[in-house]
């Protein structure tokens, strides 16, 4: 079982250092925060967006590594956006750190 904890947890490592280019050298506990930090840089784009906007709320759909996913909507509940949020982010002394973000609306 400590082997198929082992093998997933690398596995997950080496899926992780591919999405976040700059990340292959993080250990299993920085890719952990990093996964906190990444909903939290999400929900913080996406708060800071709808701040704008007096009615407009956002709702993540989905949350994925270095992406997430959220509808927008309006005071009445009407779609205002659909929105992505992408995050890049970079292992630097024992933890990660983000360094550029970009949210796209489609």
């Amino acid at each position: 079982m400590k082997f198929l904890l082992s093998c997933i947890a690398l596995s997950s490592t080496m899926a992780f250092a591919q999405n976040f280019p700059g990340t292959d050298r993080c250990t299993i506990g920085e890719i952990e925060r990093t996964f906190a930090q990444s909903r939290a840089m999400c929900d913080e784009k996406l708060s800071l967006f709808a701040s704008q906007y007096p009615g407009i709320k956002c709702d993540v759909t989905r949350y994925h590594l270095s992406v997430c996913w959220a509808n927008c909507y309006n005071s009445t509940g009407g779609l205002f956006a659909k929105a992505r949020v992408d995050m890049t982010a970079f292992c630097e002394s024992e933890h990660v750190s983000y360094r550029r973000t970009k949210i796209t609306f489609y």
